[in-house]
């Protein structure tokens, strides 16, 4: 009988020693369990951050498109100007060429030459406005410029950013 006894109180000590063993195992297992969650909580999160920059950057790529398509119409603009600037500046000096002939010609008619140097007059202020007109166009395709670059700084960044973080993530 004191052999059961014996037996009996090692058994029960086992019992004790196996159900702390698992009481700790169980409370170990709650803690991993709940770092998983805090660990795929964060995933989620990250994941859209990554979306958020991925749409980031199209909507940038987009804007970009359309600064460079602003810039080429800009561009053009100007070579338009130019073209008109040289048609005035032959028709100014064809005016006056002309006015010399003709002031030869018509010394004699005041009339006909203050008329000449009207159209002389407007044909010059054509010319400034013309000029002013060419002025802003080259301001304008300058900026344009400055956004593009200053945007595909921000789209490079913004890839670099998406890089470093799919790596780190992996």
């Amino acid at each position: 009988i004191d052999a059961l006894l014996g037996q009996k109180c090692a058994l029960e000590d086992s019992i004790c020693i196996l159900k702390n063993k698992v009481s700790k195992e169980a409370q170990s297992n709650k803690e991993n369990t709940v770092q998983l969650e805090e660990l795929r909580t964060l995933c989620e999160n990250k994941d859209r951050e990554a979306k958020t920059f991925v749409d980031t950057i199209s909507n940038l790529e987009g804007t970009v498109d359309r600064l460079e398509k602003k810039s080429d119409l800009l561009k053009e603009n100007e070579r338009k100007a130019w073209e008109r600037v040289k048609e005035l500046e032959e028709f100014m000096n064809h005016l006056e060429s002309r006015r010399g002939k003709e002031a030869e010609q018509l010394a004699s008619d005041a009339g006909d030459a203050e008329l000449l140097r009207e159209q002389l007059s407007v044909v010059k202020a054509k010319l400034s406005t013309r000029d002013e007109e060419l002025v802003e166009s080259r301001k304008g395709i300058a900026e344009a410029q400055k956004m593009i670059y200053r945007l595909m700084e921000t789209v490079q960044e913004l890839r670099k950013r998406e890089r470093s973080r799919s790596a780190t993530t992996e």
